[in-house]
């Protein structure tokens, strides 16, 4: 349609690059912290979320690394 932003021809490549839902945690702090979270489903989801938030981060390095990846309009395509 017109007034769609992905090419439909790269619609193959989108699906192989969202394939995978897999999470590579950077640290031990985040590993530990997916574990938890990947039990929790549903409504009880946003409390604990809130109780892991208020415990506080008792890790060392705060990596802020941005690992987005942008999507180009004119192309269609992410990178």
């Amino acid at each position: 349609s017109r007034f769609c932003r992905i090419d439909k021809s790269k619609i193959a490549e989108l699906s192989n690059m969202w394939k995978s839902h897999t999470y590579e945690p950077a640290t031990e702090y985040g590993r530990k912290a997916s574990e938890k979270m990947n039990a929790t489903r549903g409504k009880g989801f946003r409390h604990e979320k809130t109780k892991r938030k208020r415990s506080g981060y008792r890790g060392g390095f705060l990596d802020t690394t941005i690992r987005s990846v942008k999507f180009n309009e004119e192309t269609g395509t992410f990178g």
